[in-house]
């Protein structure tokens, strides 16, 4: 870590197709990154699906980013006290209407590709609930056949 202050820290994930992986979850401590990885995952997809060449090490392997249809992305507190909704409710409405937007799409589409990013899933409510929801809403979009990069809190 010493080696890169100042400098750039580089992040390497994956969600192999080779392999069938389908969700990654980043977790760690407050100010670890998470978000930060997260948001780079969702970049690089963009920067490829535009034909801008991605930041890869010299020499390093070539990587293989795949493209996809649609991105979804959820990051940040979205509550609203004029609205009455609160961070648990803001997250809940925001994965309704993505998974809605999703099966909407896959259906006209017949078969689509993916990438959803959520930041925080389960957050705002008590980490029982939190979780057990969390895990209801990655299983769904799994089923969807969706690429899902998550942070946990």
């Amino acid at each position: 870590m010493g080696d890169n202050i100042g400098g750039v820290v580089p992040v390497d994930l994956r969600l192999s197709s080779e392999t069938g992986e389908r969700a990654l979850i980043i977790s760690g401590p407050n100010g670890g990154g998470k978000t930060l990885s997260m948001k780079s995952f969702g970049l690089v997809s963009v920067l490829t699906k535009l034909g801008i060449p991605i930041p890869i090490k010299k020499g390093g392997n070539r990587p293989r980013v795949d493209y996809f249809d649609g991105i979804f992305v959820n990051v940040g507190d979205k509550q609203s006290v004029l609205d009455g909704e609160s961070t648990w409710t803001s997250i809940l409405n925001s994965c309704a209407t993505m998974l809605q937007t999703i099966e909407e799409q896959q259906e006209e589409k017949n078969k689509s590709s993916y990438l959803v990013l959520l930041d925080e899933l389960g957050t705002g409510t008590d980490p029982a609930s939190g979780g057990a929801v969390a895990q209801a809403i990655l299983e769904e979009l799994i089923e969807k056949s969706c690429k899902v990069v998550v942070t946990t809190h």
